[in-house]
């Protein structure tokens, strides 16, 4: 299974829920323990609920299960219990929770050791997690505490509202965390209009099934209730085309009443990828207690008391100020006036927001707190703060386009429609490589040029970036000869990738054929890249000739720093594109993707 309803599963129990977590942990510890006799009751247990039997001598072994969010406490109480039942007799107990305690508990296992003669071995959250997929009873029971715990949370609007803390309606946090999934999962060549609309009318179909559908009407309303300034005519007409488009993939249509409801398989992988979200938030909430501890002890402000909810209170500014935003930006594209968006600002945007949504006593300090830590996350290189800003950034931006417009792909053309693009090698190459891959959606470059090609920009390339594609080719052929165990240096960057996807090297020439031959290579070169990309070769001399000489200076100063961190010897570590490649085995022979990073 996959462990993230899990993870959800285990943090959602509740005190009530003992008796259930309790059977989970049996047979999670009965695979390690056979001995096993479980004694947990309400009605007492003498500090233990489980012991390892032993029929010729009293048990050394005592197990604890616990929901009890105070663990410390709790295993406290536990050692004092035991010793008093049982006269120091337990040597080893084994406290079994869904808490998460990691290295917090090394403390207090050194003190029982030490004071009570007694190991205390914790089994927490990630235990249970590293090890539900270990066979099939685990597997088994973990799904079901994940089906009857997890699931029904997942399909609460907590959820969805935990997720768009800037909205203010449930109809429209639904919207805006089904563009989100759709934003990420979807293939983005069906174009903005059409990826939108079929996240809304999936958000409108949410919790349905064949038992329980809604009829066209219905889901047009919830659509429209998602997006209010929108035609009502243009929001039905865009709900029909993706009801069409959707139906016998992720919809099913019954005909005669005109009626629908999302496939079981549908929902059960919006489940899963609501239980993804939902553990990332979580790691994102851990990096944002830590930033605002971190800053808080900076600025010798006490925040112990107030940490949980000064939290949510940072997350309602974060979305506020994702929100607003998206919205300017939008309305700047719509009005055909697109500029630079002045972040300058954005100290007094966030305060603006603190007293907007803060408690009536949030004095000076905290107002600067949540400021310098919000500034802080911004720009962090943590990697759950930044996969939670490039998330919701988008999304939060692509429903504001869905407010503004009623056709999002028309009106973010407007943006693309010209322009001239010059390319550098270091895109050029990776775009070659792509073509040892299968899976035409993997080639992330080559989609991304050709989009923009399609939009309207005009892509070039110099006379100096053709000549290095050919000497590298020509490099490539050079190591080749060589060979690894004389050649010095790195391997040249095609001729790594093409070994790399497990294709045999004596057809690697015949490989670089589809790019150059040997009489005219450069001009071959470019003849590809043209039919391929419609990318041509275009100097840039004469417009380098009437620029000034101060801003040819500075350009070439960067230039030349570029190249210089390029080339140094840990070159691993900056260069621009790098390409991993995962070969399935021998027993798909020729079938391995690369993976631009």
């Amino acid at each position: 299974m996959k462990t993230d309803r899990f993870r959800l599963a285990l943090r959602e129990l509740k005190p009530s829920d003992w008796e259930r977590f309790e059977q989970l942990a049996s047979i999670f510890l009965a695979s390690e323990y056979g001995e096993l006799r479980t004694l947990a009751s309400p009605s007492g247990d003498a500090g233990r609920d489980a012991i390892l039997f032993n029929p010729v001598a009293q048990p050394s072994v005592a197990i604890q299960y616990s929901v009890a969010a105070d663990w410390d406490s709790k295993i406290r109480r536990t050692v004092k219990r035991l010793k008093e039942a049982f006269l120091g007799q337990i040597r080893i107990l084994v406290y079994a929770t869904n808490q998460r305690i990691g290295a917090d508990a090394d403390d207090l296992k050194r003190e029982l050791l030490r004071d009570e003669n007694l190991y205390l071995d914790p089994r927490d959250q990630n235990w249970f997690i590293e090890r539900v997929n270990a066979d099939s009873q685990r597997e088994q029971a973990g799904e079901q505490l994940a089906e009857i715990i997890a699931d029904p949370f997942l399909a609460g609007e907590g959820v969805i509202r935990s997720r768009a803390r800037a909205l203010t309606t449930v109809e429209a946090c639904t919207g805006l965390l089904f563009l989100t999934l759709q934003w990420e999962d979807d293939t983005r060549d069906k174009g903005l209009s059409r990826l939108s609309y079929e996240a809304l009318v999936k958000a409108a179909l949410r919790g349905t099934s064949s038992a329980n559908r809604l009829t066209r009407a219905q889901v047009w309303d919830g659509v429209a209730a998602m997006i209010l300034r929108q035609p009502r005519p243009i929001v039905d007409q865009q709900v029909d085309s993706a009801l069409a488009r959707m139906t016998k993939k992720t919809v099913r249509h019954w005909q005669k009443e005109d009626e629908f409801c999302l496939t079981f398989e549908e929902q059960q992988r919006l489940i899963f990828r609501l239980a993804e979200i939902e553990v990332a938030d979580e790691m994102f909430n851990a990096e944002l207690r830590q930033a605002l501890s971190e800053q808080a002890a900076q600025m010798e402000i006490q925040i112990t008391d107030s940490l949980a909810l000064l939290v949510p209170r940072v997350r309602i500014v974060i979305d506020h100020f994702l929100l607003t935003r998206g919205e300017a930006f939008a309305q700047a594209v719509v009005a055909g006036n697109v500029r630079r968006l002045d972040l300058s600002d954005i100290r007094d945007h966030l305060v603006s927001e603190v007293a907007a949504n803060g408690d009536a006593g949030a004095g000076a300090k905290i107002v600067d707190l949540i400021s310098n830590t919000i500034e802080w996350l911004l720009n962090s290189g943590k990697e759950a703060t930044q996969t939670y800003l490039r998330r919701f950034s988008d999304s939060y931006t692509l429903f504001a386009f869905l407010r503004e417009t009623p056709d999002v792909q028309v009106t973010v053309a407007k943006m693309f429609s010209h322009g001239d693009v010059w390319l550098d090698t270091s895109l050029v190459l990776p775009i070659m490589a792509e073509t040892l891959l299968d899976d035409n959606e993997e080639r992330r470059f080559t989609n991304l040029l050709r989009a923009a090609s399609d939009a309207g920009i005009e892509l070039h390339i110099t006379p100096g970036v053709l000549e290095e594609v050919e000497r590298h080719l020509n490099l490539c052929i050079t190591c080749l000869n060589t060979g690894a165990g004389a050649w010095h240096g790195r391997v040249p960057f095609l001729l790594s990738a093409y070994a790399a996807s497990g294709r045999a090297l004596g057809h690697f020439r015949s490989w670089l054929e589809n790019f150059a031959g040997e009489a005219r290579p450069k001009d071959d070169i470019a003849d590809y890249l043209r039919e391929e990309f419609r990318l041509t070769v275009k100097s840039l001399e004469e417009d380098m000739n009437r620029a000034n000489m101060a801003f040819r200076s500075a350009v070439q100063e960067v230039w030349h720093a570029a190249h210089e961190r390029r080339r140094r010897p840990d070159f691993s570590e900056i260069v621009t594109v790098r390409f991993s490649v995962e070969s399935e085995g021998r027993k798909r022979k020729g079938v391995s993707r690369f993976q631009g990073l």
